[in-house]
């Protein structure tokens, strides 16, 4: 069931509209997940959510695709995540140590068998 909301916006209708949707559940913590898209019409901002939903269910609920290696993932998220939070010198240093740095996993190894105790053990 979605759920449409008006939402003053500077266009020429004077607002837009927001649609939310239960997403699936995260697998590793459980929590519920809603999705959330804006476009300048109820329909539009429905097909917005659709093509989400889609997406994610793809990927097995996850918003990131399970068969990069594990070094790629690692740069995505650094440049993602790190790149604007912290300051130039301690990313730096972060990059080095993502790109430098040989570590045991960095190879070739898929994040779909990455687990808790897998990166416990090889960190």
């Amino acid at each position: 069931m979605s759920y449409f909301q008006k939402v003053p916006a500077k266009n020429k209708q004077g607002y837009k509209w927001k649609c939310t949707e239960e997403g699936p559940r995260n697998s590793a913590t459980g929590k519920r997940t809603q999705i959330t898209r804006r476009a300048d019409t109820k329909k539009e901002a429905s097909l917005k959510v659709d093509l989400a939903l889609q997406e994610l269910q793809l990927n097995n609920g996850q918003s990131y695709n399970k068969n990069i290696s594990f070094k790629d993932y690692l740069s995505d998220w650094l440049v993602t995540y790190k790149k604007h939070t912290v300051k130039e010198n301690t990313y730096k240093l972060h990059e080095r140590n993502v790109h430098k740095k040989n570590y045991p996993f960095n190879r070739t190894y898929e994040n779909s068998r990455l687990n808790p105790y897998s990166l416990s053990k090889n960190y």
